[in-house]
């Protein structure tokens, strides 16, 4: 069972380092939606609500991680191990997909 924290109400969240390691043993991939916030993609995965309200609670934090590319978000660290860098933490892989997000975006925002 994962370690949980007890909150005010009945809900209980994940603490941050709980959250990341059920996000790599279950394949869950955090992304950015259109306002920059952070959400789960889990296909074909019904998600629990501490998940889903320690993902809501961490939320800058998981942004923070994005926008780095750090490699504790990475959604495909088996993929992509050989491509991180040990100094920084950082996917090289992830950083181009980021980048490649970004100047999307960019273009999107112009054509609006």
């Amino acid at each position: 069972m994962s370690r949980t924290k007890k909150t005010s109400g009945r809900v209980r969240l994940h603490s941050f380092e709980t959250l990341l390691a059920l996000a790599q043993s279950m394949h869950l991939i955090f992304y950015r939606d259109t306002e920059g916030r952070v959400d789960i993609y889990a296909p074909n995965q019904k998600l629990s609500m501490p998940i889903r309200r320690s993902v809501y609670k961490f939320n800058r934090a998981l942004q923070q991680l994005l926008v780095r590319c750090d490699k504790a978000v990475c959604p495909a660290r088996a993929l992509h191990s050989r491509h991180w860098r040990t100094d920084t933490g950082v996917c090289r892989v992830c950083l181009r997909i980021e980048q490649s997000f970004r100047r999307s975006s960019t273009v999107e925002s112009i054509a609006s």
